[in-house]
């Protein structure tokens, strides 16, 4: 399995992440204007650009949720499944979104997802 963790701590974190989790294609990070801060994917499954693309589509629907139902998304958690994969998604202070998928068949980890969310807040500061 070919995993590219992208190039900061935060790739480090999130690698990890899919490193651990069966069924995990990739997870990303994004800032409030869906730049990618950093990802990891399993490069059989996805490239870099891809799911960098997955964080920036969850950034804007995210921020669109915010503006136009005037919601607290911190502790929302989004999920969203689909015949070719599972999303977790999850607004973070500052605008960041994380974001991870999952193969079809797999169960996306919603505590491991948890977990990962809460080390991504603790390098956020």
């Amino acid at each position: 399995m070919a995993l590219d963790r992208g190039i900061s701590e935060f790739g480090q974190r999130l690698g990890d992440h899919v490193h651990a989790c069966v069924g995990c294609r990739g997870a990303v990070l994004t800032d409030d204007d869906g730049h990618p801060v950093d990802y990891a994917c399993r490069t059989e499954e996805l490239t870099a650009l891809e799911i960098q693309i997955v964080g920036a589509q969850c950034e804007r629907a995210l921020a669109d949720l915010r503006h136009h139902l005037d919601l607290d998304l911190q502790r929302l958690t989004l999920g969203l499944s689909a015949d070719r994969g599972r999303l977790l998604a999850r607004a973070l202070d500052h605008g960041y979104v994380l974001a991870a998928l999952y193969d079809p068949a797999a169960i996306a980890d919603h505590s491991a997802f948890a977990d990962l969310t809460a080390q991504i807040e603790r390098l956020l500061g």
